[in-house]
């Protein structure tokens, strides 16, 4: 009989195909052991371990830890766009997407360490790091893709721009003790301050 995998042997990949793959696979163990171990309590031999790679050739793909933390950063950032985004689709009503947000906040809070990795390479990186640059600026583009799809809800005297309202969404979303207790939930933290707002400096809607 003969074999089926010898009739189709699957193609070898390019060395840029094999380049990339190697390099996702290093980024999806590095944000697994962040995320368990914490920005200090990891190294790059354990994650080149875990990986099954060699220590160059994590080296070989990211400069340092510092740079291989903002990659993964950002591979979090884009899951993070990909589940928010979504929610302001379908032309919600201004309840409706208070409602929206205040659910997806409850599943980030529940959703792992994030918060306090993020707190703990800021003091690791120190105010004068590219590095922190780098992580500051992922951050205020969540902040402003989110408040551009909320500012229409309020009206132009309302003291605040897209941005503000992006980075009060996350904030509260990212509370640091939000994972520690169960009262009061994020989702109620949100809408309570997003109910308060509106009713404030709503924009009427139209049925």
């Amino acid at each position: 009989m003969t074999d089926r995998h010898a009739q189709n042997p699957q193609p070898r990949l390019s060395r840029v195909e094999s380049r990339a793959a190697t390099r996702q696979a290093i980024l999806k163990t590095a944000r697994h052991r962040f995320a368990l171990d914490g920005f200090g309590g990891t190294s790059i031999d354990a994650i080149a371990a875990e990986a099954g790679f060699s220590k160059g050739a994590v080296y070989s793909n990211f400069e340092n830890k510092e740079q291989l933390f903002i990659e993964v950063v950002k591979s979090y950032r884009d899951d993070l766009l990909a589940s928010v985004m979504p929610l302001f689709k379908g032309k919600p009503t201004h309840a409706e997407t208070v409602d929206r947000l205040a659910k997806w906040a409850d599943r980030l809070a529940n959703g792992g360490k994030w918060t306090f990795l993020t707190l703990e390479y800021a003091r690791h990186a120190g105010a004068d790091s590219k590095q922190k640059e780098a992580q500051t600026a992922l951050l205020r583009e969540n902040w402003l893709l989110v408040g551009e799809q909320l500012r229409p809800m309020f009206r132009d005297d309302f003291p605040a721009d897209a941005e503000m309202l992006g980075t009060l969404v996350f904030e509260l979303a990212h509370a640091p003790l939000s994972g520690l207790t169960t009262s009061p939930t994020v989702g109620a933290l949100i809408r309570l301050t997003f109910s308060g707002l509106l009713a404030a400096y709503g924009i009427a809607e139209t049925l």
